[in-house]
């Protein structure tokens, strides 16, 4: 049986993030922290092998995952099923 391993990535900073308001259905982008943060997915993937990824249509997750996605050759799949 083939091994299946899941792994959730949060987006990154964004402005309201930062002021603690928490609005899931605003589309809001990555604030420079984010961005940083975003960055910073691609030395700790390095070393890890993934067969695909898939995220909500928010500009934030598609903005924290293009550098990590980039790096792989690979596209996240945007799912509107986990936008809620």
């Amino acid at each position: 049986m083939k091994k299946i391993v899941a792994i959730f990535i949060r987006h990154g900073e964004t402005e309201l993030n930062k002021d603690n308001e928490f609005r899931g259905d605003l589309d809001v982008p990555l604030n420079a922290e984010g961005e940083k943060q975003a960055a910073a997915l691609v030395p700790f993937f390095a070393n890890k092998g993934f067969s695909g990824a898939y995220g909500s249509t928010r500009k934030r997750v598609a903005q924290t995952m293009q550098p990590l996605m980039e790096s792989k050759g690979m596209k996240m799949k945007p799912l509107k099923a986990l936008d809620s």
